[in-house]
């Protein structure tokens, strides 16, 4: 809550390249440097600095997967608190934009839109997940958050 309030208050203080160039950097360190694990003596910072960076940037879902690749989970475990932590990201930023004053009920239709397609990507992403294995797991998850890195690094993001 305290990152999601800060980050509100000074939502148009930052360029958006910094805070995209910042986030490409950790997610690239966390695929080919070494993180330290996010153990319950940092969880709090970590959801502080998450929730700060939605409220400037918006998409830090990468960000949070990095986080959550160093607890050194079991592939269903990695994806159900990435899957958590991201719901709970989405809940205070949901109230920290109502603060705001944002006006959700045009996008009411879009929203459950969304909700419903999540739910449906849930299931058919625990299907593959379960047949995949988990020797699978890691190179993928690493591809993935590699692209999601080297995106907005490229010239046509600013």
């Amino acid at each position: 809550m305290l990152g999601a309030v800060l980050g509100g208050t000074l939502f148009v203080e930052f360029p958006p390249w910094l805070i995209q160039f910042a986030i490409a950097g950790f997610i690239l360190w966390s695929i080919f440097g070494r993180l330290p694990a996010i153990g319950r003596r940092h969880i709090f910072a970590a959801g502080a600095v998450s929730s700060f960076l939605t409220m400037l940037f918006g998409a830090t879902e990468s960000f949070i997967a990095a986080m959550v690749k160093t607890m050194q989970l079991p592939p269903l475990n990695h994806v159900a608190t990435h899957s958590a932590l991201m719901s709970i990201k989405h809940s205070l930023k949901i109230i920290a934009f109502g603060f705001l004053g944002f006006a959700f009920a045009p996008y009411l239709s879009l929203i459950f839109a969304m909700i419903v397609s999540g739910f449906l990507g849930t299931i058919i992403g625990r299907h593959v997940l379960v047949r995949m294995g988990q020797s699978y797991f890691k190179p993928i998850l690493n591809g993935i958050l590699l692209l999601l890195a080297l995106r907005p690094l490229g010239p046509s993001s600013y």
